[in-house]
């Protein structure tokens, strides 16, 4: 039973992880280009006008997949309390 209770605090964690991190990205993008902070690809800092595009739309995403990582995880828990009832 223990596995299955890591099974769903990993996706409650990283999913809360995920959209505090997004919330700061975008709140706070990197201005510049830079090799250390940021959504980083060769595609992305190609110049300034994609890189701020970038930093925008991977943190949008990362606060989704935080989202649906927080509904996998209490999907999972509503499920195992379902099931503990019967």
């Amino acid at each position: 039973m223990n596995w299955v209770n890591q099974l769903l605090e990993m996706p409650l964690l990283c999913g809360s992880i995920f959209i505090i991190v997004g919330f700061i990205l975008y709140g706070y993008p990197p201005k510049k280009i830079n090799y250390l902070y940021g959504y980083r690809t060769s595609s992305s800092m190609k110049n300034s006008e994609v890189w701020t595009f970038s930093q925008k739309y991977a943190s949008v995403k990362m606060i989704q997949s935080g989202f649906i990582l927080l509904v996998v995880s209490f999907a999972g828990l509503f499920l195992i309390l379902m099931r503990i009832k019967i």
